[in-house]
């Protein structure tokens, strides 16, 4: 069934992690630690070159795996609480309904990341049947604050779409509400 989804701008959604929008526009420190600006790529790399980075894309997930599973993997793995995560986001087929074998996990610090990448490079202990081997690098967009500025305007946060599609962000082990986006949604055609 195709659903065409109209979204309001406004929720009731904190904005505690954001700073305001004279300080957004600064650039974040990792993207000035060197004269040739942030390293991405391999993980060895980026990590000795930028201490800042705290944000991986995990790649090849399961076709049906969702938000909990990665948080679950995460948690069981020592990920959770104050050494662990603050932002996670699976991206998911919303037509087909399923993960598009990615996603982004923002560390708390550095050093958590690194802990992550040796974790997750080469990882295949899925609770399913894939055999899928999960590769885990450096995302481009790097930090908490440019990973809510990316999203907080994207129609996957509008209120129509369920939240286990939605990025969600974590102050320990609780999630908390995404901040309120600064402009208004487009229409944005759905399958539910």
């Amino acid at each position: 069934m195709l659903m065409l989804l109209v979204c309001s701008s406004a929720s009731s959604r904190a904005s505690a992690f954001v700073p305001r929008s004279s300080q957004v526009a600064r650039a974040p420190a990792w993207a000035v630690e060197s004269e040739g600006g942030p390293v991405l790529g391999a993980p060895s790399q980026a990590l000795a070159q930028s201490p800042a980075v705290t944000t991986a894309m995990l790649r090849n997930l399961p076709c049906d795996f969702t938000r909990s599973d990665l948080l679950d993997i995460l948690d069981r793995e020592g990920f959770a609480g104050a050494d662990g995560y603050d932002f996670v986001y699976v991206p998911i087929d919303f037509k087909r309904k399923l993960c598009k074998g990615y996603s982004f996990v923002n560390m708390v610090a550095a050093e958590h990341l690194q802990r992550l990448v040796k974790v997750f490079n080469g990882y295949n202990g899925w609770s399913g049947s894939s055999t899928k081997v999960c590769q885990a690098s450096m995302s481009h967009t790097q930090g908490l604050t440019a990973n809510i500025e990316r999203y907080r305007n994207s129609p996957v946060l509008c209120d129509a779409v369920p939240d286990i599609f939605k990025p969600a962000l974590f102050m320990g082990k609780r999630q908390v509400p995404f901040p309120e986006p600064t402009r208004k949604f487009s229409q944005v055609i759905q399958h539910f």
